[in-house]
């Protein structure tokens, strides 16, 4: 983007393709075709959406580059993936958008994040299977692994179409090689990056009471929210000086009611908020005054709020899941959970509330870390440099940061 976006580090332009590696679009005269982008941006406010978003912002305009996005601004995440007539016509909108912009543009490679729910993939099949013989697909798994894949007849349908893919991209080697029985073509591997401001960290903030304890993204079951609740409660009758914070949306009204009983039942609520959804500048804030982020999820990939933690200097505590022990060094970031177990989260908190400095050693590593392998340049570059290798039929021989 050169000098379009001042402050940022500039994307290293396209090599020029030869002429065995010409790619599969552009014009008759072999001059190779823009990389389309098919991008789901917010709302709503998941992972893969804030990533797309980044996308968006930073490649738009450059003339390697055709983005076409895709947003329900009346979406929400609980109700994603499901069969009903709403998703259907999104899917069948989403397949036209693509197969029209596939025309216009004649791009040499085109992506899209994957979505890991069947109902929701069928509209990326329909687009690899319409076109994945004549432009370069490329796709990105954004979790931990595709749950269609546990179902034998869901799998038997899904298979082939995954398999069209030119290179699907993994968060971590421990999830791509969960997938390699699979035999995707050209699998590659780097990590999630995010923008964020810069982190002021004092050894003064490290010993101040209560321990702030900081959790964000949806409210529901499967990322840990009864044990953070549990966790609570005997942090409570411990007497350890702890204080939580829970930022997201609920995932469901059952979660939600079952959250706000528990905490009236257990007398939390000097110790407990919940300030639902906040905007990105009110989210830094939680993620300044916090000192440790929990994230004691069961299923999960990368979680954009544990990099956003590691950013800010915030201690992690988090479950040996998806791509997290590739994240997070148990000791040196925080503490790996061997799962999402009240009494297991309370020990590794308590040992940072108890240990100011090795907290506060943590918190600079985080940062430390941060800078060298999550930034949003880093994850930008890698981006750039796989889809123009794809787009150039060179994956063989590209290598991520």
């Amino acid at each position: 983007m050169g000098g379009r976006e001042r402050g940022r580090e500039a994307v290293p332009p396209a090599a020029e393709p030869s002429g065995a590696g010409a790619p599969a679009g552009g014009s008759a005269r072999g001059r190779p075709g823009p990389i389309l982008l098919l991008l789901r941006v917010p709302p709503p406010f998941g992972g893969g959406e804030i990533r797309a978003d980044l996308l968006r912002r930073r490649l738009e305009g450059d003339p390697r580059f055709v983005v076409s996005l895709v947003s329900t601004p009346d979406a929400t995440r609980a109700g994603q993936g499901r069969f009903n007539l709403g998703n259907v016509q999104l899917g069948c909108r989403r397949v036209v958008r693509a197969l029209q912009a596939v025309r216009r543009e004649r791009p040499a490679a085109l992506f899209v994040s994957l979505p890991k729910g069947f109902a929701s993939f069928l509209w990326a099949a329909a687009v690899v299977g319409l076109v994945g013989r004549r432009v370069r697909c490329c796709g990105e798994l954004a979790g931990m692994r595709f749950e269609f894949m546990r179902s034998p007849w869901q799998r038997a349908l899904a298979l082939p179409f995954l398999r069209r893919f030119y290179s699907i991209r993994f968060l971590s080697r421990g999830i791509a090689e969960a997938h390699a029985r699979y035999g995707f073509r050209f699998p590659v591997v780097f990590p999630n990056g995010v923008e964020a401001p810069p982190a002021e960290r004092t050894e003064e903030f490290a010993r101040r009471e209560p321990m702030e304890i900081l959790y964000v993204g949806s409210l529901e079951g499967s990322k840990g929210i009864e044990t953070i609740l549990r966790t609570a409660a005997l942090g409570r009758r411990a007497g350890l000086p702890l204080r939580w914070v829970l930022v997201g949306p609920w995932g469901s009204a059952a979660c939600r009611e079952w959250a706000q009983r528990y905490v009236r039942e257990e007398r939390l609520e000097p110790d407990v908020a919940f300030p639902g959804p906040v905007s990105p500048e009110a989210r830094w804030g939680y993620y300044r005054r916090a000192h440790v982020l929990v994230h004691p999820t069961v299923l999960d990939g990368q979680p954009l709020s544990v990099l956003e933690a590691l950013s800010q200097g915030v201690a992690v505590v988090a479950t040996r899941v998806g791509a997290i022990p590739e994240t997070i060094e148990d000791g040196r970031n925080g503490a790996l959970l061997s799962a999402p177990d009240p009494e297991e989260m309370l020990c590794a908190l308590r040992g940072l509330c108890e240990d100011r400095a090795r907290l506060w050693r943590v918190m600079r590593a985080n940062m430390e870390d941060f800078g060298v392998r999550f930034t949003a340049d880093r994850y930008l570059r890698n981006c750039v440099g796989w889809l123009t290798a794809a787009a150039e039929d060179r994956l063989a021989d590209w290598r991520p940061e």
